[in-house]
């Protein structure tokens, strides 16, 4: 944790960042000279479009009509009464119209021009290799982004082709430069030019606010994990002495096992000794009472033994490490089993034992939790004429649980929640003695193990205890 939250990392991270809204403005830039061209390809597109179907427009639908009424159609029509101008020329006046007004320049021109429109500027190189694209390719757009009169603009140019109601004319007129064109053919261009510096400015603009919105929520990442960081620094460090803390208690707790294990044992093994040699060398110098005396000695001293056994138990639960490995659950279950029958000869008790019950685990913990399980059905069965005691394994609760149960005294369930705590026990020592730590055991084991344990139960009639441990893989 602390390497990770190391200055060197932070400060890597801090870069990263400022490295990420670079590459971010640099993509914005970039972004916006793209939409700016698209937006404008796409203004020229409708703009060309417009303008030549107006002029179709114009075509069919007026001068059309006013010819065969013997309206007078010509290029120089402001000098003829009545007379209207041609459709080249019509397109010629509402460019220039157009250029005035609106900021953007509308040309048609041709490499053919007839007489009368040669006193307009030659074609520029633009102009000449437009004709030549178009020619190639008719129906797609010529077009380029270049500085046009001290501006950035973009010049966009679209096929003026032949139409049918205008062969005759430019074919058969005696001033027409060519007379061999076709239906089709492309005479000239259509060109918008137009400046695309405002255009521009307006999309940066937006893009400005948004990376300002960008940087603002930037910023408040790189805060937020600098705030981060230094909370997670001090958790570290809080992580760090709580570690020590708990090392030293867990060395404490082991000083502590060793003085049970040794300081307390030596004069318990002392007073045992002790109480036998007075029952059996002195009995006859005691009365009822003193013997009485003796024998619970006796007694309490094998309690506090057993007590001491269980807490050693509980703290290996707790603290030692984990092997873990195949264990033959089955195999452990007969041998804990036999010991039992070996020591009390005098019990009648049945035990069914399922086969080939396996579980990965930690072998040592495991025989514990199991010989805690089994020594509760064997003493708590103690009063049954013919006991039952059964291992086994069963799907329930969504996943398969291995078992021990018993016909034995059973408990309340409504007590069931203090099954598993230390000291807590459900009968009283004089009918089933006991230390209550047990069961806190088994669960402590069954925990560690990443499984689960609980016990249904009624009084009289037995109890089981459930438990899961992780399959073997």
């Amino acid at each position: 944790m602390k390497r990770l939250l190391s200055e060197r990392n932070i400060a890597a991270v801090g870069f990263f960042f400022a490295l990420t809204a670079s590459a971010l403005i640099w993509e914005m830039s970039r972004l916006s000279e793209r939409l700016t061209e698209q937006m404008a390809l796409g203004d020229g597109a409708i703009q060309t479009s417009s303008i030549l179907e107006m002029r179709e427009l114009y075509t069919s639908d007026v001068v059309a009509r006013l010819l065969p009424l013997g309206v007078k159609v010509a290029h120089d029509f402001e000098i003829h009464a009545g007379a209207i101008p041609l459709p080249a020329t019509f397109t010629l006046k509402l460019g220039d119209r157009i250029s005035r007004h609106l900021g953007i320049q509308v040309k048609l021109y041709s490499d053919y021009p007839f007489p009368w429109r040669k006193d307009r500027a030659p074609l520029d190189d633009f102009q000449r290799q437009a004709i030549a694209e178009l020619r190639r390719r008719p129906d797609a757009p010529f077009y380029r982004f270049e500085t046009f009169q001290g501006a950035h603009a973009l010049r966009y140019a679209t096929a003026d082709r032949m139409k049918p109601q205008c062969l005759q004319c430019h074919n058969t007129h005696p001033q027409s430069p060519k007379r061999d064109w076709e239906v089709g053919d492309v005479r000239g261009a259509l060109e918008i030019s137009r400046p695309i510096t405002g255009l521009a400015e307006e999309i940066r603009a937006q893009f400005r606010t948004t990376f300002l919105l960008a940087s603002a929520l930037t910023l408040s990442g790189i805060l937020g994990l600098v705030a981060i960081a230094i909370w997670l620094r001090k958790a570290a460090l809080e992580l760090t002495e709580m570690t020590t803390q708990l090392k030293t208690a867990n060395e404490e707790l082991e000083t502590f096992n060793s003085a049970l294990s040794h300081d307390l044992r030596a004069p318990l093994t002392t007073l045992k000794g002790f109480s036998q040699v007075l029952l059996e060398n002195q009995a006859d110098r005691l009365d009822a009472q003193g013997r009485e005396c003796v024998s619970a000695i006796a007694h309490d001293v094998d309690r506090m033994s057993q007590l001491i056994n269980d807490m050693l138990n509980l703290s290996q639960a707790e603290h030692a490490a984990l092997k873990r490995e195949r264990v033959d659950l089955s195999r452990m279950a007969s041998s804990i089993t036999s010991e039992l029958l070996a020591v009390h000869r005098e019990r009648k008790v049945d035990f069914i034992i399922g086969r080939d019950l396996t579980a990965h685990g930690d072998s040592s913990l495991l025989r514990v939790a199991l010989e805690n399980l089994i020594g509760n059905a064997w003493k708590y069965t103690s009063k049954r004429d013919r006991a039952l005691i059964e291992f086994g394994k069963t799907p329930t609760r969504g996943a398969d649980a291995f078992f021990v149960r018993d016909n034995g005294a059973g408990f309340d369930m409504a007590q069931s929640s203090r099954l598993f705590t230390a000291f807590q026990r459900l009968h009283s020592d004089v009918d089933f003695p006991g230390t209550g730590i047990g069961l806190a055991t088994v669960r402590r084991i069954i925990e560690r193990h990443d499984g689960k344990i609980w016990a249904e139960g009624e009084l009289g009639k037995g109890a089981t205890v459930y438990f899961t441990l992780p399959e073997i893989s």
